[in-house]
């Protein structure tokens, strides 16, 4: 309570100051690589309370970023030496409160080397992270609502300044599947309509092979599937061209016999023929551009897949 009395009274740079404070004192129990053989009883109760307030920042990624602050604009020792690894193992963080705490260091500014760490540290809990997210509560002290998991999933896929994403494919899908589970899909189509136009992508895949990536709990919605497309190059200005619909919907059908999770294919359909362009009457009328006819195909090659050809 006297926490965030400090803060609502005095300002979010007091209250900075006082978690650097906090973590500085004690120092040799939470940064330094060589702790001591016993600890000096009269940081007990510093600990305790820099373990509370942590854990309060870390179950809430809005207020994880005043941790990124404090760590990521403090120039002295001994946060020269700060090791985000070493730091939330010695404060006893979940898997779900480091992911939280390390979501919010992705976008610290001074420090390039907590970005690499908080990546790491990111990789390494995000599966037994997601198993965390499932329970109710969440924690404790409650659940983390909706907002706070959008700030959440935000933080993960766009904030990184990473040349490469956070996540690989199936890391992502997982994710996103697991908060379709929690919240519903209409909060994950919200989510990432306004996450995708700021995705940290890798550069130069297909659009067939983006579609797969994402999976059904982005691909089933047309709003995203056109917010994808514009990632990948294609808008009104310049829509899509017979050969690019085509190579499109033959790499599927190969995706789809692989095994691969297939996008909604009506749904791409629509996306498609949505563009302002004199593209769709051509191309129904040229190549027989219909949602059945390219249901059939993807249903010919699941049937020779299943065959045994």
């Amino acid at each position: 309570m006297f926490v965030l009395q400090l803060s609502d009274q005095h300002g979010l740079e007091t209250y900075l100051h006082f978690l650097r404070r906090l973590i500085a004192a004690a120092a040799a129990r939470v940064i330094s690589p060589n702790p001591p053989a016993s600890w000096d009883t009269s940081t007990v109760l510093t600990y305790r309370l820099l373990v509370q307030e942590t854990q309060r920042l870390a179950r809430d990624p809005f207020l994880a970023d005043r941790f990124r602050d404090a760590i990521d604009k403090a120039d002295s020792e001994p946060f020269r030496h700060f090791e985000l690894g070493r730091f939330v193992d010695r404060v006893g963080l979940s898997a779900l409160e480091r992911l939280i705490i390390a979501s919010s260091m992705l976008s610290a500014t001074n420090r390039r080397d907590l970005v690499q760490q908080a990546v790491v540290l990111i990789r390494q809990n995000i599966d037994q992270a997601r198993q965390t997210l499932m329970a109710h509560p969440t924690f404790e002290s409650g659940n983390i609502n909706q907002s706070q998991a959008a700030k959440l999933l935000s933080n993960i896929l766009c904030e990184s300044s990473s040349e490469t994403p956070v996540l690989d494919p199936t890391q992502r899908q997982n994710l996103l599947s697991t908060m379709s589970s929690k919240y519903g899909p209409d909060f994950v189509a919200s989510a990432m309509k306004q996450i995708i136009p700021r995705l940290n992508m890798q550069p130069g895949p297909s659009l067939a092979q983006t579609l797969v990536q994402f999976g059904p709990e982005v691909t089933s919605d047309v709003e995203l599937v056109r917010a994808l497309m514009t990632r990948i190059g294609i808008t009104d200005a310049d829509p899509p061209t017979d050969l690019q619909v085509l190579e499109t919907i033959n790499r599927l059908a190969r995706y789809a016999f692989d095994g691969s999770p297939m996008p909604d294919i009506r749904v791409l359909v629509r996306a498609f023929n949505s563009f302002v362009s004199p593209f769709s009457s051509r191309f129904s009328r040229s190549h027989g551009f219909l949602e059945t006819d390219v249901v059939y195909r993807m249903s010919l090659f699941n049937g020779i897949k299943q065959s045994g050809f």
